[in-house]
């Protein structure tokens, strides 16, 4: 339902009206209560901006006069003087000023014209008043102050103990909202619920004792069953909740619930009722609360009709989608809840424990780690709906905060991997089961067998649980949360490395065989399935988390790449220590000579090959990110690509390894053409990368994107133009030109692969190094030029005659005049 919404113009202009779509109330909704700023949505004087901080905000409701703080400090700024001619008294740091009226008391026309104000300050006040006044005011000025001390002492004891006695005897804050909810909605529904509502809130012992009560009675009107009355009927007297809530699924609502004209009043006394208990409502919360709002309000069943009754054949449609403003105040509600019982929640007590009287206790195994959240994370984070995931991930995202570090990464890392093992089960069996492409129903399978509904559940789980880690870590614009960051990172990639057996125990790579000793493919599917689903939601979550990076730079003075990449320095030091941990893991694996099964080594080696290629990708987007703008630490990246690159590893590196590995050298380098690092230490790699492989088994089909070609033209393309003259005429032009050289002397076959190289060679060009023109290319490069110059080639120290040979043979090998003459 993408209807406009009206809503008054509070900063002024010529439409006092104005309306809002659907999409735009869901770019700015929010459910983070925390955070008020200047660009929240709650800095507005909307009426319902004002409720809530009327209720939740105590610094609101002292400004806005309510409250002895906001009294006090009115009483020691001073008070009028009833004489009639002091009207107002502005006392500032050091002087007291007056408006004084002179003149006529009385004005017949009621136009207050027979006076002059005049202001007059302490100095002048001197002269004004007369000696015996201010002989006066000198004796008795000693006496006066004590007994204005006195005075403001006496009424504070007195506001106070009035403040102690109304909570118990007087009004609740309850009750005000209450009647303010009555005054804003005359439903009759509504109308219904604040008659069996007010009874029983007229005092904080009231709304104690009854507490049980109020809440069935919320719950009761937050929505009405589909197709039968306004509300739900209240339990009997002796009716448990169990079977107050069978009867309700089978005989008054089997079709579900829909929200009514009440729906967001209601939500709202569920947050103000939060205020006033406090943890007294945590015994309804995980129980009745939270179970109505999530399952019945934002996950109602879908819609099912009779097509053939003969034939019982039924059609099931989706419902009509809720509106933002339902949606919105669903998740600011649970987030009301939630910081009023954070406690409660963080420590998983047990409600039925309070309910029966019982003590609580901490368990040791769940202490501080929120884990009784997780049962609802599949219908709010997972949704369908994106509002949906990134509301509920705001409203859980303060809670996990509050958590103790072990309990955080305990519950964090539950939760993704949970996801990644339903995630590889679901595509498991949908790779078993459809092969090809097939027609199943109204859908489509693809290569995996997955349907396009499959397809669109993942894709929401990713980006729900990628959403969640990035809002526990999300700190102030253009910061990581400076105590949970870190942890959160390491986390999610511990995760990731500890799929493939990467951990800090010793042997992990021989026990990680030692579970695949069986040979079941399956098992293999499974782990491969749960290593891309992990990275997935570790590359979704750091694309949201550079973004805020880049985005909330601004907000600080100077805010340029140093103090940017200073604030993801800590996340790339994480991303740093996983890489680590993938390439000991590597180097750890036992050789094939020494396993007893080929097929295990085989099977570890894919699985852990294809973690550290994970990794290097998250490196590899990282760099690429804005060309390099949060890399700080040039020096580490060098040391991870000289180890990568380095023979124990490179060549005996899966294709899909080196390929990533190729990205990342190509990545890191291109945003750093002029480190000396770089062409010191990684330059002498380029003859191992760009040979041929010696053994026909290494020879598989790269999956680099540039149509499958080989490394020395993936270098070509994505790293040579890139390279300053001198560093690409030393290390990198000598080892293609010897790669196209034996790639053809090789295979025959090959020529048209070193003819593709040759001319990439030949068509390179370079930026100048012309500071000034830093944008400009050199076209007439007499660098590349020389290399092709028959004078230079005779010259070239690092080319053999038989390469030179064999390279002119290349470019004359397919001019055939006689066979082929030109046309």
């Amino acid at each position: 339902m993408d209807q406009p919404t009206k809503s008054f113009n509070t900063k002024g202009g010529k439409n006092r009206l104005r309306f809002a779509s659907s999409k735009s109330r869901a770019k700015h909704a929010s459910a983070d209560v925390y955070r008020n700023g200047t660009s929240d949505r709650l800095s507005s004087t909307s009426s319902t901006a004002v409720r809530e901080k009327r209720v939740h905000d105590s610094s609101f409701r002292d400004s806005d006069g309510n409250g002895g703080a906001s009294k006090r400090r009115r009483r020691k700024g001073g008070k009028a003087k009833d004489d009639g001619d002091v009207h107002v008294v502005i006392k500032e740091d050091e002087d007291e000023e007056e408006v004084r009226y002179f003149g006529r008391d009385n004005d017949a026309e009621g136009l207050g014209m027979g006076r002059t104000a005049v202001i007059v300050s302490s100095k002048s006040k001197l002269q004004l008043e007369t000696p015996e006044a201010a002989g006066a005011d000198e004796d008795t000025k000693d006496v006066s102050e004590e007994q204005e001390l006195e005075n403001e002492a006496k009424e504070e004891e007195d506001e106070e103990e009035e403040e102690q006695t109304a909570l118990v005897t007087g009004g609740t804050i309850f009750l005000s909202e209450l009647d303010v909810s009555a005054q804003r909605n005359g439903s009759l529904l509504f109308q219904k619920l604040v008659r069996e509502l007010r009874p029983l809130c007229k005092s904080l012992a009231e709304l104690l004792h009854h507490s049980e009560g109020i809440v069935e009675l919320l719950i009761a009107h937050l929505l009405s069953p589909r197709g039968g009355m306004d509300h739900t009927p209240s339990r009997f007297a002796k009716e448990s909740w169990k079977s107050y809530m069978k009867r309700l699924s089978d005989e008054v609502a089997p079709d579900g619930y829909t929200i009514n004209v009440a729906t967001n009043d209601v939500l709202h006394l569920f947050g103000v009722l939060a205020r006033e208990l406090r943890q007294e409502i945590y015994p309804y919360l995980t129980t009745r609360i939270l179970p109505r709002i999530i399952d019945d309000m934002l996950n109602p069943p879908p819609t099912t009709t009779m097509i053939d009754s003969d034939n019982h054949q039924q059609n099931q449609r989706n419902n009509v989608p809720l509106d933002v403003s339902h949606i919105e105040s669903a998740f600011r509600t649970l987030s009301y809840l939630f910081k009023y019982n954070a406690e409660q929640l963080i420590y998983n007590h047990l409600p039925k424990q309070q309910l029966d009287g019982g003590v609580v206790t901490k368990g040791k195994k769940s202490q501080g780690d929120a884990d009784i959240l997780r049962r609802y994370y599949g219908k709010t984070i997972c949704h369908r709906r994106d509002i949906v995931r990134r509301l509920a991930c705001e409203s859980y995202a303060p809670l996990l905060r509050k958590c103790v570090d072990s309990g955080l990464k305990r519950h964090l890392g539950r939760t993704v991997k949970a996801l990644a093992s339903s995630l590889a089960a679901a595509a498991a069996v949908a790779t078993e089961e459809g092969a090809g492409d097939e027609v199943v129903g109204d859908e489509t399978t693809g290569t995996n067998g997955m349907t396009n509904s499959a397809k669109r559940a993942r894709s929401d789980a990713i980006d729900g649980v990628s959403s969640l880690f990035f809002e526990v870590v999300r700190g102030a614009p253009g910061r990581v949360h400076s105590k949970k960051g870190r942890l959160v990172v390491r986390t999610l990639l511990d995760s990731l490395v500890g799929c493939g057996g990467g951990s800090k125990k010793k042997n992990n790579a021989n026990k990680k065989s030692e579970e695949m000793s069986d040979g079941d493919p399956r098992k293999l599917v499974l782990e491969r399935n749960k290593a891309e689903a992990l990275y997935e939601v570790a590359s979704q979550f750091l694309y949201k988390l550079r973004g805020h990076i880049v985005r909330g730079s601004g907000a600080h003075e100077g805010g340029g790449d140093e103090v940017t990449g200073g604030a993801f320095a800590e996340v790339l030091d994480e991303m740093h220590r996983a890489l680590d941990a993938a390439t000991t893991t590597m180097k750890e694996l036992p050789p094939s000579s020494t396993s007893s099964s080929t097929e295990i080594t085989t099977s570890t080696v894919s699985i852990v090959h294809s973690i550290a290629g994970y990794v290097i990708g998250l490196m590899t987007e990282t760099i690429d990110f804005q060309d390099g703008r949060l890399l700080v630490n040039k020096d580490r990246v060098t040391n991870s690509l000289q180890t990568l690159l380095n023979r124990d590893i490179y060549s005996h590196a899966t294709r899909e390894l080196q390929d990533r590995i190729l990205q990342y050298l190509c990545a890191a380098w291109r945003t750093n053409p002029n480190h000396p690092s770089f062409a010191l230490r990684l330059g002498k790699f380029f003859p191992s990368i760009v040979a041929p492989p010696t053994d026909s088994s290494d020879a598989t089909t790269s999956s680099l994107e540039d149509g499958g070609l080989d490394p020395a033209l993936f270098l070509g393309r994505n790293l040579l133009p890139h390279l300053p003259k001198k560093v690409a005429s030393t290390y990198l032009i000598p080892a293609l030109l010897n790669a196209a050289a034996a790639s053809s002397c090789g295979d025959k076959s090959n020529t048209d692969s070193s003819l593709v190289l040759l001319h990439t060679i030949a068509t390179a060009v370079w930026p100048t190094v012309d500071p000034h023109r830093s944008h400009d290319v050199d076209i007439d490069d007499t660098v590349a030029d020389a290399l092709f110059a028959r004078e230079a080639a005779e010259n070239c120290p690092e080319i053999s005659p038989n390469l030179r040979s064999s390279l002119f043979d290349i470019c004359l090998s397919n001019i055939d005049f006689e066979s082929n003459p030109p046309t």
